[in-house]
């Protein structure tokens, strides 16, 4: 019976690692689509009349004394319902592969967010807004994004792609 159970429960291991692997593939090939479209996109826009788009960029001191530079997407104040977001930064034109994704926020997730005007509920998936940042080492940045979502009724979907070019600028006291 010891037997039985032992086995039992090394099949449900086995078993719930190759899920895994199967749901961390699905994943990176779901992310890599998202990629590759906006990679190969050639048409991009420079604000959005469905919500607020803004890029930041501001210097950092790492704990070991390095010189960083923090980009941050910022999308809030949607003016339109924006159904399961999706949104995905691709920074300097670098590739990707298994181990060295680019920001992303709803690509890969299994929980669902959207934003509505004034209305905020975290446990629902509702949101204000959200962002994607990372830090590079040169105060240069380009930047191409992608952002995407559904209608209520999730029928139909709307994708926008921007590029940007941020320089960080130091703030000169007076």
């Amino acid at each position: 019976m010891k037997k039985i159970i032992s086995l039992l429960i090394i099949l449900t291991l086995i078993s719930g690692c190759s899920n895994n692997d199967k749901t961390l593939e699905a994943n990176y090939l779901q992310y890599k689509a998202v990629y590759n479209d906006l990679l190969d996109n050639d048409q991009f826009i420079t604000t959005s009349a469905y919500y607020n788009f803004e890029v930041a960029i501001n210097k950092e001191i790492s704990s070991t004394g390095e010189v960083l530079y923090r980009w941050s997407v910022i999308i809030d104040n949607p003016q339109v319902a924006m159904y399961d977001i999706q949104a995905l930064a691709i920074v300097n034109n670098l590739q990707i592969d298994e181990k060295n994704w680019m920001p992303s926020f709803g690509v890969v997730s299994n929980f669902k967010q959207s934003m509505i005007p004034n209305q905020v509920n975290n446990g629902l998936g509702f949101i204000k807004g959200f962002l994607l940042d990372s830090t590079v080492t040169k105060p240069l940045v380009n930047l191409r994004v992608t952002i995407a979502w559904y209608n209520e009724t999730r029928t139909e979907q709307t994708r926008e792609n921007f590029e940007v070019t941020k320089e960080y600028q130091e703030v000169v006291s007076q």
